[in-house]
């Protein structure tokens, strides 16, 4: 047919590193080794971030607290925290990964070979099984006949979907490309 000498190629307005997966340096590296369902033990290139943990800000009625004091407490049960969470989500049959780097920890659902595709007119669409996992695990995403469960959780008097009740899915999940360990530190970069 017409399409029988087609190959498949990058879009050239995107830069050359768009689709390589992000490097991880020896120092995160560190923090995420002993995980036993750490994201760098993920198969596929692709996941789904559906939590995400941070250590530098935090937010009082819709807006950044000013006076915030980041802590190596606070980052500490920031990785507690995703931590917990994978496990609970394991013990339910998700596949769930947790990776820790210097300003946050995330909680990662599902293994994917691919992220989409392009769409005639320049669009994109998320792969189905993606797009499966980005709309089930969202705070918003709670069934009326549960929210009465889940009532203890509500952002502003709307119930969220949670893990045990604790731990809150964010608003919107996004898919990232699977970090992937690199022979070098971040301090034999600084000084090349």
């Amino acid at each position: 047919g017409p399409m029988g000498n087609a190959f498949l190629t990058r879009n050239p307005m995107l830069p050359e590193d768009y689709f390589r997966a992000p490097e991880v340096d020896s120092f995160v590296r560190s923090l995420n080794d002993d995980k036993p369902n750490s994201l760098l033990n993920c198969k596929g290139k692709y996941t789904v971030v559906v939590r995400t943990f941070t250590g530098f800000n935090t937010i009082v009625d819709g807006k950044k607290e000013k006076n915030y004091e980041p802590s190596a407490k606070r980052m500490l049960q920031c990785g507690v925290d995703a931590n917990r969470m994978v496990a609970l989500l394991r013990a339910e049959g998700v596949e769930a990964y947790e990776f820790h780097d210097r300003t946050q920890s995330i909680v990662t659902i599902g293994s994917f070979e691919s992220l989409g595709k392009e769409l005639p007119g320049g669009g994109f669409e998320y792969a189905p099984e993606i797009q499966r996992v980005m709309k089930e695990y969202r705070a918003f995403n709670v069934d009326p006949q549960l929210a009465d469960h889940v009532k203890r959780q509500t952002t502003q008097g709307v119930p969220v979907k949670c893990v045990a009740q604790k731990y809150p899915f964010d608003v919107e999940p996004l898919p990232i490309a699977v970090p992937k360990v690199t022979k070098h530190s971040l301090y034999g970069a600084i000084s090349r």
